[in-house]
C-alpha cells in the first residue's frame, strides 16, 4: 500500500472541497483497500485500489432525511481517482477526478 486510510480520507475531503460537493460530515467515509477491482463504468481492473463510499444529501428527494452514495475508486498505484459516481440523484454519470493545477476537476468518464 502506498497510502493509508487517514491520506486516502483527506485526500477526498480535498476533491469534494475542490469541486464544491457537500457531503455528511457527522456519516464517516467507508474506505476499504481491495485488490482485483472492477470500478464502474471501466473495463479494466484496478491491482490495489481503496474502495470509497461518501454519503450526501439524497438530491432527488431534497426534503426527506435520506442520504445518498458517492462511490469512489482511488487507484493506490498512481494516486487516481479511477471512478467517481455520484448515485444521490438517481442515474450516476460516469466520471474521474483529475489533479489540475492543484485542485481536482471532473472528467466524463467515455
Amino acid at each position: 500500500m502506498k497510502y493509508t486510510k487517514e491520506q486516502i480520507n483527506n485526500l477526498i475531503k480535498q476533491m469534494l472541497q475542490d469541486t464544491k460537493r457537500p457531503y455528511f460530515e457527522h456519516m464517516p467515509f467507508e474506505i476499504e483497500f481491495q485488490n482485483n477491482v472492477k470500478p464502474l463504468f471501466i473495463k479494466t481492473k484496478i491491482k490495489n485500489a481503496w474502495d470509497i463510499y461518501v454519503y450526501v444529501q439524497e438530491d432527488q428527494f431534497p426534503d426527506k432525511q435520506e442520504f445518498g452514495i458517492i462511490s469512489i475508486l482511488l487507484n493506490d498505484d498512481t494516486g487516481d481517482i479511477e471512478s467517481y459516481a455520484d448515485m444521490s440523484c438517481g442515474r450516476p454519470v460516469p466520471f474521474k477526478a483529475k489533479l489540475k493545477n492543484g485542485k481536482y476537476e471532473f472528467e466524463m468518464i467515455q
